[in-house]
Protein backbone atom coordinates (compact mmCIF):
# COMPACT_ATOMS: atom_id res chain seq x y z
CA UNK A 1 0.00 0.00 0.00
CA UNK A 2 1.00 3.35 -1.11
CA UNK A 3 1.00 6.44 1.36
CA UNK A 4 -0.65 9.02 0.09
CA UNK A 5 -0.20 12.52 1.00
CA UNK A 6 -2.79 15.52 0.81
CA UNK A 7 -0.96 18.50 -0.78
CA UNK A 8 -1.89 21.92 0.44
CA UNK A 9 -2.94 22.68 -3.23
CA UNK A 10 -5.46 19.94 -2.40
CA UNK A 11 -6.88 20.63 1.05
CA UNK A 12 -7.31 24.95 -0.10
CA UNK A 13 -9.25 23.68 -3.21
CA UNK A 14 -11.47 21.28 -0.29
CA UNK A 15 -11.68 24.41 2.04
CA UNK A 16 -12.49 27.16 -0.77
CA UNK A 17 -14.19 25.34 -3.52
CA UNK A 18 -17.29 26.24 -2.34
CA UNK A 19 -16.94 29.70 -1.06
CA UNK A 20 -14.18 31.41 -3.42
CA UNK A 21 -13.20 29.22 -6.14
CA UNK A 22 -16.60 27.88 -7.64
CA UNK A 23 -17.96 31.26 -8.73
CA UNK A 24 -14.11 32.40 -10.77
CA UNK A 25 -14.19 28.94 -11.78
CA UNK A 26 -17.70 29.25 -13.77
CA UNK A 27 -16.65 32.82 -14.95
CA UNK A 28 -13.02 31.48 -15.99
CA UNK A 29 -14.84 28.11 -17.46
CA UNK A 30 -17.20 30.62 -19.83
CA UNK A 31 -14.17 32.68 -21.33
CA UNK A 32 -12.19 29.21 -22.10
CA UNK A 33 -14.58 27.12 -22.90
CA UNK A 34 -14.23 25.78 -27.02
CA UNK A 35 -10.80 27.20 -26.88
CA UNK A 36 -7.69 24.86 -27.85
CA UNK A 37 -5.42 23.85 -25.58
CA UNK A 38 -1.00 23.89 -26.24
CA UNK A 39 -1.90 19.92 -27.57
CA UNK A 40 -4.36 21.12 -30.14
CA UNK A 41 -7.20 19.64 -28.08
CA UNK A 42 -10.17 21.78 -26.48
CA UNK A 43 -9.51 23.09 -23.03
CA UNK A 44 -11.09 20.79 -20.27
CA UNK A 45 -12.69 22.11 -17.51
CA UNK A 46 -10.04 19.95 -15.13
CA UNK A 47 -7.14 22.12 -16.95
CA UNK A 48 -9.21 25.38 -16.25
CA UNK A 49 -9.88 24.43 -12.49
CA UNK A 50 -6.09 23.29 -11.92
CA UNK A 51 -4.68 26.53 -13.22
CA UNK A 52 -7.25 28.46 -11.43
CA UNK A 53 -6.99 27.13 -7.99
CA UNK A 54 -2.47 27.34 -8.60
CA UNK A 55 -3.18 30.86 -9.73
CA UNK A 56 -5.68 31.17 -6.53
CA UNK A 57 -3.11 29.82 -4.06
CA UNK A 58 0.04 31.57 -5.22
CA UNK A 59 -2.07 35.19 -4.69
CA UNK A 60 -3.77 33.88 -1.48
CA UNK A 61 -2.84 35.62 1.90
CA UNK A 62 -0.30 34.72 4.19
CA UNK A 63 -2.88 34.35 7.01
CA UNK A 64 -4.89 31.59 4.78
CA UNK A 65 -1.79 29.78 3.29
CA UNK A 66 -0.81 29.35 6.93
CA UNK A 67 -4.17 28.27 7.92
CA UNK A 68 -4.13 25.25 5.42
CA UNK A 69 -0.62 24.37 5.57
CA UNK A 70 -0.92 24.08 9.46
CA UNK A 71 -3.99 21.89 8.29
CA UNK A 72 -1.87 19.71 5.82
CA UNK A 73 0.63 19.14 8.94
CA UNK A 74 -1.97 17.87 10.92
CA UNK A 75 -3.74 15.84 8.04
CA UNK A 76 0.00 14.57 7.37
CA UNK A 77 0.07 13.27 11.00
CA UNK A 78 -3.47 11.61 10.64
CA UNK A 79 -2.41 9.96 7.26
CA UNK A 80 0.75 8.57 8.94
CA UNK A 81 -0.95 7.06 11.96
CA UNK A 82 -3.12 5.71 9.95
CA UNK A 83 -1.08 4.11 7.66
CA UNK A 84 0.91 2.42 9.80
CA UNK A 85 -2.51 1.21 11.54
CA UNK A 86 -2.85 -0.42 8.49
CA UNK A 87 -0.03 -0.91 6.24
CA UNK A 88 0.52 -5.08 7.27
CA UNK A 89 -2.90 -6.17 6.30
CA UNK A 90 -2.13 -9.84 6.84
CA UNK A 91 0.09 -9.66 9.83
CA UNK A 92 -2.73 -7.36 11.68
CA UNK A 93 -3.94 -7.42 15.31
CA UNK A 94 -7.69 -7.90 16.17
CA UNK A 95 -6.70 -4.33 17.57
CA UNK A 96 -5.22 -3.16 14.36
CA UNK A 97 -7.64 -4.28 12.30
CA UNK A 98 -10.22 -2.65 15.30
CA UNK A 99 -8.61 0.52 15.57
CA UNK A 100 -8.58 0.85 11.70
CA UNK A 101 -12.19 0.41 11.18
CA UNK A 102 -13.10 2.95 14.61
CA UNK A 103 -11.29 5.21 11.99
CA UNK A 104 -12.72 4.30 8.82
CA UNK A 105 -16.17 6.32 8.85
CA UNK A 106 -14.08 9.98 9.26
CA UNK A 107 -11.88 8.80 6.25
CA UNK A 108 -14.56 7.55 4.64
CA UNK A 109 -16.14 10.68 4.80
CA UNK A 110 -12.64 12.66 3.60
CA UNK A 111 -12.52 10.74 0.99
CA UNK A 112 -16.38 11.09 -0.70
CA UNK A 113 -16.11 15.10 0.04
CA UNK A 114 -12.86 15.33 -1.96
CA UNK A 115 -15.10 13.12 -4.96
CA UNK A 116 -17.79 15.55 -4.71
CA UNK A 117 -15.52 18.49 -4.15
CA UNK A 118 -13.01 17.61 -7.50
CA UNK A 119 -16.06 16.18 -9.33
CA UNK A 120 -19.33 17.65 -8.63
CA UNK A 121 -21.03 13.80 -8.88
CA UNK A 122 -22.67 12.22 -6.22
CA UNK A 123 -21.24 9.36 -3.52
CA UNK A 124 -22.42 6.31 -1.77
CA UNK A 125 -19.92 3.99 -0.73
CA UNK A 126 -20.87 1.17 1.15
CA UNK A 127 -18.80 -0.95 3.40
CA UNK A 128 -18.81 -4.10 5.91
CA UNK A 129 -17.32 -7.05 7.35
CA UNK A 130 -16.54 -8.89 10.84
CA UNK A 131 -15.92 -6.83 13.44
CA UNK A 132 -13.35 -7.66 16.53
CA UNK A 133 -15.24 -5.08 18.74
CA UNK A 134 -18.53 -7.25 18.02
CA UNK A 135 -16.60 -10.23 18.47
CA UNK A 136 -16.58 -10.69 14.56
CA UNK A 137 -20.44 -9.82 13.77
CA UNK A 138 -20.44 -8.33 10.68
CA UNK A 139 -21.37 -4.88 10.74
CA UNK A 140 -21.80 -2.33 7.65
CA UNK A 141 -21.33 1.23 6.95
CA UNK A 142 -22.23 3.65 4.42
CA UNK A 143 -21.26 7.52 3.26
CA UNK A 144 -23.57 9.62 1.57
CA UNK A 145 -22.18 13.01 0.21
CA UNK A 146 -24.28 14.90 -2.76
CA UNK A 147 -28.02 16.23 -1.96
CA UNK A 148 -30.45 17.47 -3.83
CA UNK A 149 -30.66 20.92 -3.52
CA UNK A 150 -33.60 22.94 -2.37
CA UNK A 151 -35.71 23.91 0.70
CA UNK A 152 -34.83 20.58 2.25
CA UNK A 153 -31.76 19.11 1.04
CA UNK A 154 -31.25 15.56 0.57
CA UNK A 155 -29.33 12.96 0.49
CA UNK A 156 -29.29 9.78 -1.73
CA UNK A 157 -29.35 7.37 1.81
CA UNK A 158 -32.39 9.57 2.86
CA UNK A 159 -33.92 10.11 -0.91
CA UNK A 160 -34.04 6.17 -1.47
CA UNK A 161 -34.21 5.45 2.49
CA UNK A 162 -36.96 2.45 1.82
CA UNK A 163 -35.30 1.46 -1.32
CA UNK A 164 -31.26 1.70 0.10
CA UNK A 165 -32.45 0.07 3.68
CA UNK A 166 -34.91 -2.58 2.45
CA UNK A 167 -33.33 -3.72 -0.88
CA UNK A 168 -29.33 -2.98 -1.02
CA UNK A 169 -28.08 -3.24 2.14
CA UNK A 170 -29.69 -7.11 2.29
CA UNK A 171 -28.11 -7.94 -0.74
CA UNK A 172 -25.04 -6.64 0.84
CA UNK A 173 -25.26 -8.21 4.38
CA UNK A 174 -26.11 -11.66 2.09
CA UNK A 175 -22.66 -10.97 -0.22
CA UNK A 176 -20.70 -10.40 3.16
CA UNK A 177 -22.25 -13.43 4.79
CA UNK A 178 -20.84 -15.34 1.54
CA UNK A 179 -17.09 -13.35 1.73
CA UNK A 180 -16.84 -14.11 5.50
CA UNK A 181 -18.69 -17.17 6.87
CA UNK A 182 -19.05 -18.22 10.23
CA UNK A 183 -15.82 -19.79 10.57
CA UNK A 184 -13.67 -16.80 9.22
CA UNK A 185 -15.70 -14.56 11.68
CA UNK A 186 -15.33 -16.97 14.77
CA UNK A 187 -11.28 -16.70 13.92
Amino acid sequence: MKLKIAQVEHIYLVKYYVNKIRLLLDVRWAQEKGKMGLNGKPVSKISVSQALMKEMWENESLEVRAQVETECQSRYKEAIEGYECVQLIGSQSLQQFQNAIDHLYTYLQQVSTVVTDHTGFAITIVVGGPSPAASGELITSHVHKGEIAGDNPIDFGSYAHKTFNDVLMPKFAEFLTKMFPQDIRDA
